[in-house]
């Protein structure tokens, strides 16, 4: 299965902001609004077009893939910025949050994973096939 996140990839851990529980004054780490802002528009964009894709493949949709996963993200950004496995975090949950998958900790495998540069049109283009040993 392909999927694809239009814009620029984001991470909560590159773009943290400090807040306060007011409640109790103490501090607490948040994800940055940068991040936030791409991680709703990229469950968006997952929703549709997993439904789109398990109703012309299964003729339904609502439901979410089970079983053990591969997944090879290749992250094109519009800058040379952000680590790895923080985009591997950030996609895992909006994979997850979007019901393509139920639970993030399914994917076993990132193998073939990169990040790329395409200034004009940064994006995630994401593979998921079964898991197998």
């Amino acid at each position: 299965m392909r999927l694809r996140i239009d814009g620029v990839p984001r991470t909560a851990k590159n773009s943290q902001r400090i807040a306060m529980n007011k409640k109790t004054g103490k501090r607490f780490i948040i994800a940055g609004k940068s991040a936030g802002t791409w991680g709703e528009s990229a469950v968006g964009q997952l929703m549709e077009q997993y439904a789109h894709l398990r109703h012309r493949a299964k003729g339904t949709t609502g439901y979410s893939i089970t079983e053990d996963v591969h997944v090879k993200a290749l992250i094109y950004r519009d800058r040379r910025t952000g680590d790895l496995d923080n985009f591997q975090h950030a996609i895992g949950d909006a994979l997850q949050k979007a019901g393509v998958i139920k639970n993030d900790k399914q994917i076993e495998s990132w193998d073939g994973s990169r990040k790329l540069i395409d200034r004009e049109n940064p994006r995630v283009e994401i593979e998921i096939e079964p898991f197998t040993e």
